[in-house]
């Protein structure tokens, strides 16, 4: 395999011929990649409380690993999940992606796989950069350029251009080579007394793909014993002693009673004080059963 060229540029926009994720990208983005890296994109971007556990509930529920199976699992910020997940669809042939706005970590994990890839990178935090050179290192990517990153110093080679690229070098406190260079290479309008920018892009307003319910996520092949176990609950007045819970689903099937406590773990029911309770995700995934 051979190393990665990383590039930073200050001042620039994806060169042409390079697979780019950018606000005004063509296709939607999608998200399949190592769980730990799921969890971290997700704590960039929704603030979630404990990234750890996400992964660990990910390794564990069947599938490929995605924003919608994390969603699944997720107990806790699962709504906020379930926001990203909602503009995520499934990878298809293009040449760019789109960038979204309110989610820009986990739209950068369409990078991986890509041979060369280009990531508009201002959003990004330097720790999560780290995190996702890391996995795209380790899939085969070979050429990663970085528009606008923060500082950070895993990079081979830097570029800076026009007043965008000046200020970047100012505020990074790069040489100052790299400062007068970027000026060197701005446009003005002397008359005016005015820089000249590049022309603003038109931006793409993100799309909804749903593809199915949380529950098949979850649960994949058993998703249809896990809505039975919660239909149960639900009949019951959302409410259910402990074990008359765990004795419905032993009535369900040899396999029901680990649903039953998966249930738990990913938020769907709660136990309180030796009774089981139905919660609005439990409420939320039996309204998606058509």
């Amino acid at each position: 395999m051979n190393p990665m060229l990383i590039e930073a540029v200050y001042g620039e926009t994806c060169p042409g011929n390079v697979f780019s994720i950018t606000p005004w990208g063509e296709t939607p983005p999608w998200a399949y990649a190592p769980e730990w890296l799921i969890s971290e994109a997700l704590k960039h971007d929704v603030g979630l409380r404990k990234p750890g556990r996400l992964t660990v509930l990910l390794a564990d529920a069947p599938g490929p690993h995605t924003v919608h199976k994390a969603a699944a699992v997720e107990p806790d910020d699962w709504w906020e999940v379930l926001r990203v997940a909602l503009y995520m669809a499934k990878p298809k042939p293009s040449k760019s992606v789109q960038l979204l706005p309110f989610a820009p970590a986990t739209s950068a994990l369409a990078a991986l796989g890509q041979k060369e890839a280009c990531i508009h990178a201002e959003s990004l935090t330097a720790d999560y950069l780290h995190s996702l050179i890391h996995a795209l290192s380790s899939s085969g990517t070979e050429r990663l350029v970085l528009v606008n990153p923060p500082q950070f110093s895993l990079w081979q080679k830097l570029r800076t251009s026009g007043v965008t690229g000046y200020s970047f070098a100012r505020h990074l406190a790069l040489p100052r080579a790299l400062q007068l260079g970027a000026l060197s290479r701005s446009r003005y309008n002397l008359r005016e007394n005015e820089a000249l920018g590049a022309d603003v892009p038109l931006f793409k307003s993100p799309v909804i793909f749903r593809e199915q319910s949380l529950v098949k996520y979850a649960f994949g092949d058993e998703s249809e014993l896990a809505v039975a176990l919660l239909s149960e609950l639900e009949a019951s007045g959302g409410v259910m002693s402990h074990r008359a819970f765990m004795d419905t689903a032993s009535s369900l099937g040899p396999s029901s009673r680990g649903i039953a406590r998966r249930l738990l773990l990913y938020g769907y029911v709660v136990f309180r004080q030796a009774q089981v309770e139905l919660t609005l995700k439990g409420i939320f995934a039996l309204s998606e059963v058509k």
